[in-house]
């Protein structure tokens, strides 16, 4: 070997990095130092160095191998082709690599995270490490400590409980948007503490060098990080860069954990609101129900009984009574609802002919559509018997045809048909109303979802009546859709029953 290759070689071997000479085409190791030995465990050489005799120039890339004795590893290699051969470089960044791994798999959840930014920083980066985290009012609250001498944990949280945060060096390190180096602690260093009770206690762990990163995310502090060492060991800046990445990687898995809390906690609020307003539908439905029946019954006795003398008083006991069925209709569909969401609407089933249920539900509307000037036809077809609750099919229907008379205008036409098909009846509900546009198709069966122009509301109602319809065919086992191609175009809708 010519004494300057020899040169070269004992330098490589010196090297802290891991480094692979192999020789062209053979692929022969002409050097592994002991980094290399240490690292590998007897393994194979990594395949970047292969790639690198071929004539690439490779990385550095992060790159998963499993050593001589089976323990997988994460090697960040380098490698290059040279005269005669390739060199490949690399370190062991194994330890990154599962703090990483860590921060990913625990990153939804806050405390889970801060939790596991601490417990990686042990011992590889520190004897001690503590993370604090600014509130909404931008103040320092302690959040996790950790230790690798359980004893030194142990006085950490008592300090805690018993004193206030010591926070001016921290924020003075959040201010500065840099790490904060004490390669050697003194203890005139701990004149900011003005408790000397406190004092003593900070001093008794024992810290002997300290470095405090500012935890920021994007543009944001989110608070900082303090790394320690109770041993005779100064930090160096390769080391204050190394602890600068962890906490650039622990500040994304806070700032994902803090949108995922917020996130959760604003989506259960929301349900909490979703449902005292559903109970509160429910106690207002129940209580509107009694004295609406007072009034439709005091309208029936009156309609009965008045002679008839004057048509306007007539008239108004009509219309006093067919608001108030209005009303008590409004107030069925409110209970119906309550039902729903309580889980107790029950569907009763029986052998039922659902052609004798679709006929009679229609044609019970059938003098409202006329009084629209509207064309109902009704098709039952055959008999189509089923396991049926028959009031619930004709509420189905029902709300199906008053919702076809109340989007047609007059002229309009509403067709209403069953047909039998393997196994399963259809029934067919078409209009050549209004229509529904394509953005509000998703939504149509959405409680108190009604289709608008602009800010104005085109017809009356709750928007209760479809959802009512799709809750009782799914209770029936079956399926409901809509389908309309545009506004003005008409709608249909089609509701599939189990016959076997």
């Amino acid at each position: 070997m010519p004494p300057d290759q020899s040169l070269l070689f004992a330098a490589l071997r010196q090297l802290p990095a891991a480094v692979v000479v192999a020789e062209a085409p053979s692929g022969r190791i002409v050097l592994a130092n002991e980094q290399a030995e240490k690292i590998l465990r007897g393994g194979a050489m990594p395949a970047a160095l292969q790639r690198a005799l071929g004539g690439e120039r490779i990385g550095p890339e992060d790159v998963r191998i499993v050593r001589g004795d089976g323990a997988d590893a994460v090697i960040r290699i380098a490698a290059t082709p040279i005269d005669g051969g390739a060199v490949a470089a690399f370190i062991d960044v194994t330890s990154e690599s599962k703090v990483q791994d860590a921060l990913e798999l625990r990153s939804l959840e806050l405390d889970a995270t801060v939790k596991s930014i601490v417990e990686m920083a042990i011992p590889r980066f520190a004897d001690v490490a503590f993370v604090y985290l600014l509130d909404e009012n931008h103040m320092l609250m302690r959040h996790e400590v950790a230790a690798a001498d359980p004893a030194v944990e142990q006085k950490v949280r008592r300090m805690w409980e018993r004193f206030p945060i010591a926070a001016a060096p921290l924020y003075g390190a959040i201010e500065r948007g840099q790490t904060s180096l004490t390669p050697h602690v003194t203890e005139e260093m701990w004149s900011f503490v003005e408790d000397p009770e406190q004092r003593r206690a900070m001093m008794d762990i024992g810290m002997r060098s300290i470095m405090t990163i500012p935890l920021r995310a994007g543009g944001t502090f989110l608070g900082a990080m303090v790394l320690a060492r109770v041993r005779e060991c100064p930090y160096n800046r390769d080391e204050v860069r190394v602890a600068e990445e962890l906490a650039r990687r622990a500040s994304v898995a806070i700032e994902r954990a803090r949108l995922f809390d917020s996130e959760r906690r604003a989506r259960r609020e929301a349900e909490q609101a979703s449902q005292a307003k559903d109970e509160f539908l429910a106690i207002l439905s129940h209580e509107l129900r009694t004295p609406m029946t007072t009034v439709i019954g005091w309208a029936d006795l009156l309609r009965l009984t008045y002679d008839g003398g004057d048509p306007s008083i007539a008239m108004a006991i009509e219309s006093l009574r067919a608001g108030a069925l209005t009303q008590a209709r409004l107030i069925d569909d409110l209970l119906d609802v309550s039902r729903i969401i309580t889980g107790k609407l029950q569907v009763e089933k029986k052998r039922t002919n659902l052609s004798d249920c679709v006929v009679s539900a229609a044609e019970a509307l059938r003098i409202t559509a006329e009084n629209k000037g509207l064309t109902l036809r009704v098709d039952g077809g055959g008999p189509v018997w089923m396991e049926a609750d028959p009031a619930r099919l004709r509420q189905i229907v029902t709300n199906l045809v008053a919702n076809a008379i109340k989007f047609t205008p007059s002229g309009g036409e509403i067709d209403v048909r069953v047909q039998q098909r393997d196994g399963v009846a259809d029934i067919i509900v078409r209009d050549t109303g209004e229509g529904i546009a394509p953005d509000f198709l998703p939504h149509v069966f959405e409680r108190f979802r009604q289709a608008s122009i602009g800010d104005s509301r085109l017809h009356t109602g709750l928007g209760l009546g479809l959802s009512i319809v799709h809750h009782l065919v799914q209770l029936h086992g079956g399926s409901v859709r809509a389908e309309s191609e545009g506004v003005g175009k008409g709608a249909t809708f089609t509701v599939t029953l189990p016959t076997a």
